[in-house]
């Protein structure tokens, strides 16, 4: 990973400790692991879907 990645990660995991960033509020789309396919097409077409963050649950 290069530095500036590094940068990014580190300035994002405090914001999101801070509170300033809520990564479930991103979640736009969730889907049951039996829905794979179904969360895959969604996420290829996300400008179309309105999908921001695709979630596949295995529970």
């Amino acid at each position: 990973m290069g530095k500036g990645m590094t940068n990014t990660t580190a300035m994002l995991m405090k914001n999101v400790q801070s509170g300033k960033l809520k990564p479930a509020e991103l979640i736009t789309h969730r889907f049951a692991f039996n829905d794979f396919m179904r969360a895959y097409e969604v996420f290829g077409n996300a400008s179309k879907e309105k999908a921001l963050k695709v979630i596949i649950d295995n529970s």
